[in-house]
């Protein structure tokens, strides 16, 4: 697709940069499903983050929600680690909670995809006043 068009429509040349890489890596054929769809998540992981644009945290969510990997451990999702914190009351910062972030989940594999979304919901969850109130 022309430059011109995709910045019409609203995109920002970084970004045009990452759909053409994108594009060319599939054309490349280094995307096919075929290739992909047996690797394990980190080999998976390694080959998407390849992609100029994609870094780990996409990788991740791509696996997680296009992909439906179910034991993928996103440890650099801010929201996760909100979560966990509240959950086991550490106080580390986030890049010092990582590892321990990881120790922490392990109990949960081989389902720590659906682990992660009770986390992302309990994070939506705020007291409800009874009609009393």
């Amino acid at each position: 697709m022309p430059f011109e068009i995709l910045r019409a429509a609203g995109l920002s040349k970084q970004k045009i940069g990452y759909l053409q890489n994108l594009a060319e890596h599939k054309a490349a054929g280094h995307l096919e499903d075929n290739l992909l769809a047996h690797l394990p998540d980190e080999e998976l992981i390694a080959r998407l983050v390849q992609v100029k644009g994609i870094g780990r945290w996409t990788a991740e969510m791509i696996l997680m929600f296009a992909l439906h990997r179910p034991d993928v451990m996103p440890v650099d999702d801010l929201s996760i680690y909100n979560a966990m914190k509240r959950l086991y009351q550490f106080t580390e910062s986030h890049k010092q909670a990582k590892a321990k972030m990881l120790e922490l989940s392990l109990p949960w594999k081989p389902h720590r995809t659906l682990a992660c979304r009770y986390l992302w919901q309990s994070l939506d969850n705020a007291p409800v006043s009874s009609p009393e109130s």
